[in-house]
């Protein structure tokens, strides 16, 4: 299975390293285990076992991790996702509003991130996931949980098949892409044999350092951008970069003729680190652009924030994420891609 392969697998069961990681911010404790009051919720958890099961289906024995925690009067999902049969790991704290369940509704969210079935079903859904409507929708109720590309749109309980939505639509249920950065803490791992790769957020207002090492035969490669310097306000900074590649191989004509390092450049150009993001609007009701208290409401809608880049651009929200997914590696998987 590619490196790939083995991150999308494991990437759908949760909205995603094999060492012991450091303590982040202040109350961010990133160690790959329970840190607060654990979630059984709709889609469950084994305490013990730390694996998945539940009505959202396609279980595989991941494990899986949610707890909520307070942090400086804050609530935050804490998630961790580990695939046991590779070398990945993914933690994070998001922040959010808790709420008990209830049958009106009153399901927790975050105020800061995107993705829900009401977002496109709308007051069709109603009441909550144990009674009403909803429930016989069952392609689209639970929203991410059972298409976390958001790539089928379902327009009554009736229909069973769908139908595909356009790309720039479908962070409207996945909410991939949506989620404020300054709202979040990360860690993510990833190896295998020659290559070994990380994802590290641990403060909140603070950009990422992004670390890739290759080690397959004679050579050599290592790849660090730190912008944990930076702002997500920062946009003209760039971010320190460590960029060098050795070769070792006896039929070079002269031994590191083709080591690389970047810091020799003369005239080096960084862009690694200048960009910056600005918050969008939230959840708002989708035809009075009203402020509305939470994702679990009729006719909502979440407006997600924008990245500026100094140089070129990315549209996250317009990723066919699907491209990067292959069934045949994900057997249990509940996304219907035909």
């Amino acid at each position: 299975m590619s490196l790939l392969g083995r991150r999308i697998k494991v990437c759908w069961l949760a909205l995603s390293w094999v060492v012991a990681a450091p303590v982040a911010g202040a109350g961010f404790t990133l160690n790959f285990n329970h840190n607060g009051t654990v979630v059984a919720g709709p889609g469950g958890g084994d305490i013990a076992k730390g694996q998945t099961f539940g009505p959202s289906g396609g279980n595989d024995g991941t494990r899986f991790i949610q707890d909520t925690v307070t942090i400086d009067g804050q609530d935050y999902f804490h998630v961790v996702v580990i695939d046991a049969n590779s070398d990945f790991r993914q933690e994070s704290y998001t922040a959010s509003v808790l709420q008990s369940f209830t049958r009106t509704g009153g399901r927790s969210y975050s105020p800061y991130s995107g993705g829900m079935e009401r977002s496109v079903i709308g007051d069709q859904s109603v009441v909550n996931m144990n009674r009403g409507p909803i429930q016989s929708w069952f392609h689209a109720r639970v929203g991410n949980a059972k298409d976390p590309f958001g790539y089928r749109l379902y327009s009554d309980s009736n229909d069973k098949v769908g139908t595909v939505q356009a790309v720039s639509e479908r962070y409207r249920i996945s909410g991939n892409g949506t989620m404020d950065p300054t709202r979040v803490v990360l860690l993510m791992k990833l190896s295998d044999a020659s290559v070994s790769m990380e994802v590290y957020k641990p403060q909140l207002d603070r950009k990422p350092r992004v670390t890739q090492n290759l080690v397959e035969g004679g050579l050599t490669a290592r790849f660090i951008a730190d912008m944990r310097g930076l702002l997500y306000s920062d946009l003209s900074r760039a971010a320190p970069v460590i960029n060098t590649m050795t070769l070792d191989d006896p039929g070079l004509p002269t031994p590191g003729a083709a080591d690389f390092d970047m810091s020799f450049a003369q005239n080096a150009h960084v862009t690694a680190g200048k960009y910056s993001y600005t918050p969008g609007l939230g959840w708002r009701d989708a035809t009075s652009n009203a402020p509305i208290n939470g994702w679990d409401v009729n006719n909502s809608r979440f407006y997600p924030g924008t990245y500026t880049y100094s140089d070129g651009n990315f549209d996250v929200l317009n990723v066919d994420w699907t491209q990067f997914f292959d069934p045949t590696q994900n057997p249990n998987s509940q996304v219907n891609l035909n």
